[in-house]
């Protein structure tokens, strides 16, 4: 007969078809039966060994003839499970063998049933799915809350990881390990292996806020999410200098800025803390002034400040900071202020009052600087200094340009002509911001020099310079001293023309001005200068001024009359010029000139062509000459109205002998009777003048003779200073017209 036996394998059941001798009967299937199971299975693995399903005759015998198709399904699926595989084969000798059903779902009770087409189906027993191995995508790790606060332990976020395979099942009896990114992180462990859910649990706190990631290792497995927690600081409780002062130049902003933060307990940078911050110098080694915005409101827990600077140079600065609402103080670390490079030029010792033209004193000194107000001792510009504020035209003297030494330009020479109230200095540099003096003021000083106030203009030839000339007595600077009342004296300097100055050339000068209106010079010609001088004083020149030839005024002499004989004529000619009132020919005139004896010792005559018109300004005398030798003698000149003129002396002297006269006429007498006064002959010059020196003698005879008379006596007589003398002469015959030769 045929025997069922169910054997229990683990939590499967067998089932076994026996024939009653242990062999196949070989006739028509019946029904089905399914090999034995193993009672544990793995999710996800095959089971093992394959499922078999065999077709049976009536007598439980393997029906070897049946090759229908079977199938297997899940008969209890209490864990939702899929059955995967290959769920339908067709039998071989009777003999279905399933090799690959694979359960998903961990889970206990489950069980399959084999069917196919009328044939009687089976049932497995019961199996258990226990869960696969770990899966790193399928466990998961999350934090409650995902937010905490940055403390000591006293804000928790609790970490759980659910460890489960490649199906989701929870795997239990797993040991967690966590794992926490970032530092100041405090973690508690899970306490024990994952339980019936894959569950394990530990906590997380921190004292850095940050993000944290927590992840977690189950065995050798890392499992791939992790959870996020995020740590916020805490309350604000102190300040820090989160970015410190460097090293930097004096003025010069600090770089890169300062960054004062607020912080929590534990260092975490408060970012809800609402107010602002005060920044101050706490040593001050060399009484140096912070500048700059020197309060800035917090924004997100940190208060930058960017355009702080210091003006002083020292070693061991610091800065202190404090908050509203407070937040205690905190102090920088030190740093050092240096001399920046060199930016603009400063006055240190201003010009001082002074008077025109004398020297500044104390020197003018000037300092390089940086952008803080250091002296630069390295730097040695060149530096120019000038007038800025000129009230009254100044001009600057002195050395104008110097370069600094050790970062200082002393200017020691320097002067400023004009006197007035409010100048100033400008000093400039190449590549430097310049500066300007404090105001200072010139006086007028002490006389020191002449000056040409109203120089001399052009005139004519002997006419009054005018305006008149004004000469200035001044101090060094040019500045008129209104006391002075020195006197001053004018002469020709220039003198193109050899001209001779006219006028008052002494004047005292009156409130520092003396006038000279009176002056002229005679001579015209082109580039005359005057030159002035006082005792004590240095001179002046004027500038150039010009004399031209003026109007007709008066006549001159230009050849004067020489010496000559009686009745010769004078040589060279004559020569009389119509000038102007300095003496200067008028070439224009024309005028009509007479002339005539002025001094006559001897009544002279004058004789030749007389008047005589101008030709170019001249008149030119070629035939004069005067009769009676004289000492003494003098021409005269007149003519057009003008001034007229007198000769220089001359003389006239007895010339050779010319000609004899009779110095004692014959006169009337009787018949034969000697002829009284005695006759004289005298020897004469071209003029009439007697030649006393004369030699030789003398013979007289009749001239006219009326009726034939005799002319008797001694008719030659020898001549004795220029004289004959007939003293016996008589004539026989009367009549009358009788004359002598």
């Amino acid at each position: 007969m045929t025997r069922y036996r169910k054997t229990s394998l683990g939590a499967a059941l067998l089932l076994v078809a026996c024939g009653g001798d242990g062999s196949g009967l070989g006739t028509a299937p019946a029904r089905l039966t399914l090999a034995p199971v193993s009672g544990v299975a793995t999710a996800g693995a095959p089971l093992s060994p394959a499922v078999q399903v065999t077709a049976l005759d009536a007598a439980g015998n393997t029906a070897a003839s049946f090759v229908g198709s079977v199938s297997i399904a899940l008969a209890a699926n209490p864990g939702g499970a899929a059955l995967s595989g290959a769920t339908t084969v067709n039998a071989v000798a009777g003999v279905a063998t399933f090799a690959n059903l694979v359960l998903n779902r961990s889970g206990t009770g489950y069980s399959l049933t084999a069917t196919a087409g009328s044939l009687k189906g089976d049932t497995s027993g019961t199996i258990t799915v226990d869960p696969g191995p770990v899966s790193q995508t399928q466990s998961t790790v999350t934090a409650t809350p995902a937010t905490i606060t940055a403390s000591g332990g006293g804000s928790l976020a609790t970490i759980t990881v659910t460890v489960r395979d490649a199906f989701g099942n929870a795997v239990p009896g797993k040991s967690v390990v966590l794992a926490v990114s970032g530092s100041g992180n405090s973690v508690n462990q899970p306490a024990a292996p994952t339980g019936a859910g894959g569950v394990a649990t530990g906590t997380v706190s921190s004292t850095v806020a940050e993000v944290k990631a927590v992840s977690a290792t189950v065995g050798s497995v890392a499992v791939t999410q992790t959870a996020s927690v995020t740590v916020s600081a805490g309350t604000a409780s102190q300040l820090v200098f989160t970015s410190q002062p460097s090293d930097a130049a004096a003025g010069n902003v600090f770089a890169p800025g300062l960054v004062v933060s607020a912080q929590d307990p534990f260092g975490n940078l408060a970012t809800g803390f609402v107010g602002t911050v005060t920044i101050a110098i706490a040593t001050n080694p060399s009484g140096g002034t912070l500048s700059g915005t020197t309060t800035q409101p917090v924004s997100n827990g940190a208060a930058a400040f960017n355009d702080l600077s210091i003006d002083k140079i020292g070693a061991g600065y610091t800065l202190q900071v404090t908050a509203s609402p407070t937040l205690g103080t905190a102090t920088s670390t030190s740093f050092a202020i240096v001399i920046g490079a060199a930016t603009k030029l400063a006055v240190i010792a201003q010009p001082t009052g002074t008077t025109g033209g004398a020297t500044i004193a104390p020197a003018v000194q000037v300092e390089v600087q940086d952008a803080a107000g250091n002296r630069v001792p390295s730097a040695s510009n060149s530096i120019t200094i000038a007038i800025g504020a000129k009230p009254k035209n100044g001009t600057l003297g002195g050395t104008k340009v110097r370069a600094a030494s050790s970062g200082v330009a002393s200017f020691d020479d320097l002067t400023v002509d004009s006197a007035a109230a409010g100048y100033t200095l400008t000093v400039t540099a190449s590549g430097l911001a310049g500066a300007t003096s404090n105001t200072f003021n010139v006086s007028v000083g002490s006389a020191a020099q002449l000056g040409i106030l109203v120089p001399p203009s052009n005139a004519s030839g002997g006419a009054t310079i005018a305006p008149a000339v004004q000469v200035e007595v001044r101090d060094a600077g040019g500045n008129r001293v209104t006391i002075a009342t020195n006197p001053v004296t004018v002469a020709i300097g220039t003198n193109p023309n050899n001209g001779a100055l006219g006028g008052t050339k002494s004047v005292a000068a009156a409130s520092g001005v003396a006038a000279f209106s009176t002056l002229s010079i005679d001579s015209a010609g082109t580039g005359y200068t005057l030159a002035v001088s006082a005792t004590g004083l240095t001179g002046a020149s004027s500038n150039a001024f010009n004399i031209s030839v003026g109007p007709a005024a008066k006549l001159g002499f230009r050849v004067q009359p020489t010496n000559t004989a009686g009745g010769a004529t004078i040589t060279p000619a004559v020569e009389v010029e119509v000038r102007d009132l300095g003496g200067n020919r008028v070439t224009s005139a024309s005028t009509s000139i007479t002339l005539a004896i002025g001094t006559n010792p001897a009544s002279g005559t004058l004789t030749g062509t007389i008047p005589k018109a101008a030709v170019n300004g001249l008149a030119t005398f070629s035939d004069l000459s005067i009769d009676q030798d004289g000492t003494g003698y003098t021409l005269t000149a007149a003519g057009g109205g003008l001034t007229g003129a007198s000769s220089q002396a001359f003389n006239i002297a007895i010339g050779g002998a010319t000609k004899l006269a009779f110095f004692v006429q014959p006169t009337n007498t009787a018949g034969g009777t000697t002829i009284a006064p005695a006759v004289q002959v005298e020897v004469q010059d071209a003029g009439g003048n007697r030649v006393t020196g004369a030699t030789g003698n003398i013979t007289v005879a009749l001239g006219t003779n009326p009726k034939s008379g005799a002319l008797g006596g001694t008719k030659t007589q020898p001549i004795a200073s220029g004289l004959a003398t007939f003293n016996n002469l008589t004539i026989d015959s009367a009549a009358a017209g009788y004359t002598l030769t």
